[in-house]
């Protein structure tokens, strides 16, 4: 739920908030073992280094 959050927030172009969302969300992955939700996270940052 976090990583959809932060992926609306994205498209927002609230860039500050989205990341808050996705590094929440990278949390509760590395917490229960979830690597494929880890690099789902790893793309939805993608966008917000390259700007």
């Amino acid at each position: 739920m976090l990583q959809a959050i932060g992926d609306v927030q994205q498209f927002r172009d609230d860039r500050d908030a989205a990341l808050t969302s996705y590094t929440q969300a990278l949390a509760l992955y590395r917490e229960i073992g979830d690597r494929l939700g880890e690099a789902d996270i790893a793309r939805g940052t993608k966008p917000l280094a390259a700007r």
